[in-house]
């Protein structure tokens, strides 16, 4: 639930200067929703969004070691596939710009 917040504010790829005021945001959201299961603040959220971005890229690495294996993906790590692609796709466009400015 927590992780659909995250990607409904774009708090992932918040730029600079605004990261704090979307992370705001998804932990108020999550707090409206019935099924929430605990009370967060928007460092704790961006923490945990980051822990379980660092889990998934660690269990991809090695998923991608043991090419005999089937993937199957749970709707969660589907979600997750889709932000570490926009992510990457994020921070290379944010280099971009900043080797334009400097020249």
């Amino acid at each position: 639930m927590l992780l659909k917040e995250v990607v409904t504010f774009e708090a992932h790829r918040s730029p600079c200067g605004s990261m704090t005021e979307r992370y705001n945001m998804v932990a108020d959201r999550f707090h409206e929703a019935p099924r929430a299961a605990f009370r967060t603040e928007h460092k704790h959220a961006k923490d945990r969004f980051q822990l379980l971005f660092k889990l998934f890229e660690i269990e991809e690495v090695k998923c991608a070691s043991m090419p005999w294996t089937e993937e199957s993906l749970n709707p969660i790590e589907e979600l997750l596939v889709v932000v570490v692609e926009d992510m990457k796709g994020f921070s290379e466009r944010t280099v971009e710009k900043i080797m334009k400015r400097t020249g």
